[in-house]
Order: structure tokens, then C-alpha cells, then sequence
């Protein structure tokens, strides 16, 4: 039997889901910085915080605050708050898809297209000046 290929990347625990998110966009894990909450967009955009000198979008995927872990999604940075725990390492790739296995359950990659995307837009839908 051959092995599965390995992915090195962080993976995240929320509530019942397990995430994975790629070595290749991951900048940093750190401690939640103060945020300033940003008037009129999503509640799943908690504000902006100051990382290593730079605002960076603080965007929540779950409850907890313990920790923001900094990715990258087209160049620019973003903060994800939420999970209660996370892990570093090189996972086995799900032979069935896209992420990877983490204790015989499998771990979805984060869609942080997706969570870019909700930054830009207002609670009433429409869009930020980029």
C-alpha cells in the first residue's frame, strides 16, 4: 500500500469542524490583537488589528478569541479568530479531495476566498471602495 502524500499546513478546530489551512498562506499564529470594530459590514468581519505594525482585517470562523492565525489571500493579509484549538504540522492528504486527514476525520480546506470576499461587502450588501 502506498502512503499518502503529506501537506504541511495549520489546522484548526471550530466547534464539531476541523479546517486545514495551506503552509503556503500561512503567516504567523499570535495572540489576538485589540481590534477596532469597522462600522457598517459583516458581523463575521470583528474589525481590524494591528499585526506586526500593519491593519490587518480580523475575520471570525467560530466563538473563541484566544488566538488570530495570519494568512495570506491575493497578496494581502488577513486575521482568523474562532477556533479553540489548532495544530502545526505535515498532515496526510484526503485521498477523496482537497484537505487533509487528522485523526481519521477529515479536515476541509478553509475557504479564505470566501471569508475575502465577505470583508469587501456591507451588512446591506453592498461593496467596500477596494
Amino acid at each position: 500500500m502506498t502512503a499518502l502524500p503529506a501537506r504541511g499546513g495549520v489546522v484548526l478546530w471550530v466547534g464539531a469542524r476541523v479546517l486545514f489551512v495551506p503552509v503556503e498562506v500561512v503567516v504567523k499564529l499570535v495572540p489576538v490583537p485589540k481590534v477596532a470594530r469597522v462600522p457598517g459590514v459583516t458581523d463575521d468581519l470583528l474589525g481590524v488589528g494591528l499585526v506586526d505594525g500593519e491593519a490587518v482585517p480580523v475575520l471570525a470562523i467560530g466563538p473563541e478569541r484566544a488566538s488570530v492565525l495570519v494568512c495570506t489571500h491575493d497578496g494581502e493579509r488577513m486575521g482568523v479568530v474562532g477556533h479553540s484549538r489548532s495544530a502545526t504540522g505535515f498532515f496526510p492528504a484526503d485521498p477523496a479531495g482537497a484537505g487533509v486527514l487528522v485523526d481519521a476525520e477529515v479536515a476541509e480546506v478553509l475557504d479564505l476566498a470566501g471569508l475575502a470576499g465577505g470583508v469587501q461587502r456591507t451588512s446591506r450588501g453592498s461593496r467596500l471602495p477596494a
